[in-house]
């Protein structure tokens, strides 16, 4: 799942690089070519190093307040690398509380996982608290067709390359379908878990099912059909 040098000539001066970026390892993640291809390492490096910098709880205000680093969604650009920052899930909260330097790192995971890996420089994206809806859906309570809690919502690091400004960037914590099979293979888990004949481990079954259905209808780079829902719409905030 975890599925170029530059040289100018003698003459001139060697520009910096950009500042060292610890990878984060994040909850969930993949590489795929149709988010970017042929990315570089270093162009990608040096969006991610115009992102804030710190190791303390950051809020960030969510789809609201004035536009900058400290409200989501956020794109750091850097040449024809871009790094899109959002906060995904069907109801999300007005302020989400995240350590920048574990966002900056996610996007270095990206960058030395996917795009690092070989030439064909594959962009990628990562979660930060999928782990917060992965527990929810399998909690015996909850009904999957019924409103999420903001607590569900989870944080999504995009490195991709250039997109269609016509259409919304890419938003894979909503509408990728490999989000909606990694659900479907979490309830799996928890229908092997349950007890034998059990409601619960009939309702998981059912969870199951429609998670792997949602997989199937949704697209990678998509914008109209969403993981929890059968009508496409998009994610609100709380208010």
């Amino acid at each position: 799942m975890f599925n170029v040098s530059l040289y100018g000539p003698a003459s001139l001066p060697v520009q910096a690089g950009p500042s060292p970026i610890i990878p984060t390892a994040p909850d969930y993640g993949i590489c795929d070519r149709r988010y970017g291809a042929h990315l570089t390492p270093l162009l990608c490096s040096r969006a991610a190093d115009t992102l804030i910098q710190g190791d303390s709880l950051v809020p960030y205000t969510v789809r609201g307040g004035a536009p900058g680093p400290r409200t989501l969604p956020y794109t750091a650009i850097f040449g024809n690398c871009k790094i899109w920052i959002e906060i995904a899930g069907p109801a999300t909260p007005q302020i989400f509380e995240a350590v920048p330097n574990e966002i900056r790192g996610m996007a270095g995971w990206i960058i030395d996982e996917c795009i690092g890996v070989d030439e064909k420089g594959y962009g990628g994206f990562a979660t930060m608290d999928i782990s917060n809806l992965t527990a929810y859906v399998t909690e015996p309570e909850t009904k999957i067709s019924e409103t999420y809690p903001t607590s569900s919502a989870f944080l999504t690091v995009t490195v991709t390359g250039a997109w269609d400004h016509s259409v919304w960037p890419p938003s894979p914590g909503n509408y990728d379908p490999s989000i909606a099979q990694h659900l479907a293979d979490v309830e799996l888990q928890a229908w092997n878990e349950a007890a034998f004949g059990s409601p619960l481990r009939q309702d998981l079954a059912s969870r199951w099912r429609f998670f792997t259905r949602q997989s199937m209808r949704m697209q990678t780079g998509g914008s109209s059909i969403t993981w929890w829902d059968l009508n496409p719409r998009r994610p609100t905030s709380e208010t």
